[in-house]
């Protein structure tokens, strides 16, 4: 249980960029690192993820550490994932009141902008890991190349059509 803990203890120290960055820091520790579950399982995992509230990198480490070890597993891997940006967020908090809020802010302007690339990809990487891994047949590949269309030239249509429609013609097409 110390490895669950320490895999997404790292995972929450690296996960600039949001909840979507950090599919692929967790398949990369979860699956391609330590091959602790199988991909096919982790897709599931990280679909179920995203369809739960809450962010996605806490309900995956939930998940994961629920199928590895139990209720404790569950618990250990949250409170690993989470545990670093409690640390770092309090410790800012406390600088800034220290320092009377005279932190640079062209220095955090700075680090936020150097690390984009890094966060481009491996949202790209998550993208590819994640399609790698599905079944993708014929219908798969036509829907998510039209829901990725949409998104991008259709700009009004709201995401969550997009689920609905997709699990419609899910259940049509494989039911």
């Amino acid at each position: 249980m110390t490895a669950i803990f320490l895999a997404f203890l790292l995972i929450g120290v690296s996960a600039f960029g949001g909840g979507m960055v950090t599919i692929s820091l967790i398949y990369y520790e979860i699956v391609d690192k330590n091959s602790w579950i199988s991909p096919r399982r982790m897709n599931n995992i990280i679909t179920i993820a995203q369809l739960t509230p809450g962010p996605i990198s806490i309900n995956s480490a939930t998940f994961v550490g629920f199928t590895l070890h139990g209720i404790l597993g569950s618990a250990l891997a949250t409170l690993a994932v989470i545990l670093p940006s409690l640390i770092i967020m309090t410790a800012y908090v406390q600088l800034s009141k220290r320092l009377h809020n005279r932190i640079d802010k062209n220095i955090t302007y700075r680090f936020k902008n150097s690390i984009k690339p890094a966060i481009l990809s491996l949202l790209a990487y998550a993208v590819f890991v994640f399609a790698r891994n599905s079944e993708a047949d014929i219908p798969f590949m036509i829907m998510s190349a039209g829901c990725f269309g949409t998104l991008l030239f259709l700009k009004k249509i709201h995401p969550v059509i997009l689920f609905i429609a997709c699990g419609v013609a899910g259940v049509l097409l494989y039911g």
